[in-house]
């Protein structure tokens, strides 16, 4: 696979900066398999099968995160942001052949392909009262047609005891 990101960081002021991500990428994959138990196959295949699938995805998007340092002193960090995907996904009609004669399968078999389009918003607050403890809260919003609306909250106490070492 290939991937590829561009990323540029603005500092507006000492409290605001914005940072912006347009990335892209391509991934493949492809199994070949020799299947001797019939289960792996289609019926009929009774002497087991050969199997053979081939699928191509690719993606671009772009992200823009918003951050304000409301003291400016890193005590309090508020990010906001939106991330917006193009998704595509083509996988090839998986053949299988019967192991020892070579005869395909009487049925056919679908080929998936699709183009998606996925949609987030996230917001995170951190507070850091003392060098010690830092307080954690967000939430993202994913939509997505394959899936619909989700949200995903969070929250964090995060303790510092000494260098080093990190309690979450």
């Amino acid at each position: 696979g290939v991937r590829l990101d561009l990323q540029d960081s603005h500092r507006f002021d000492a409290r605001f900066g914005l940072t912006s991500r347009l990335y892209l990428g391509h991934a493949e994959y492809a199994e070949r398999s020799n299947y001797g138990e019939t289960f792996w196959c289609i019926s009929g295949q009774d002497n087991g099968c050969h199997f053979e699938e081939r699928a191509d995805s690719g993606w671009l998007g772009v992200e823009q995160r918003l951050g304000i340092d409301w003291f400016k002193d890193a005590r309090a960090l508020t990010t906001v942001g939106y991330d917006l995907r193009l998704v595509l996904f083509d996988s090839h009609p998986a053949d299988y052949t019967d192991l020892v004669t070579g005869a395909l399968p009487t049925l056919s078999l679908p080929n998936p392909l699709d183009a998606s389009f996925l949609g987030a918003e996230f917001a995170q607050q951190v507070y850091t009262p003392w060098y010690w403890l830092a307080l954690n809260l967000g939430a993202r919003l994913d939509i997505a047609g394959s899936f619909g609306v989700h949200l995903s909250p969070r929250a964090a106490v995060v303790l510092t005891p000494r260098r080093g070492t990190v309690v979450r």
